[in-house]
C-alpha cells in the first residue's frame, strides 16, 4: 500500500493503458476503494 509517492506498474500503448486504467477505476468504485491511477509518458 502506497500512503505517499508513486509505483510503475506496467509500461504499454496509450490505448492499453487507457483501458486498463478504465478497468482499475471501475473495480476500485465498485469495492469503494479510494484508488488513483494515472497514466504518464515514459
Amino acid at each position: 500500500i502506497h500512503f505517499k509517492g508513486a509505483a510503475h506498474v506496467e509500461t504499454l500503448p496509450l490505448e492499453q493503458a487507457e483501458f486498463k486504467v478504465e478497468q482499475v477505476h471501475s473495480a476500485a468504485t465498485l469495492e469503494q476503494f479510494p484508488f488513483r491511477c494515472t497514466i504518464e509518458p515514459v
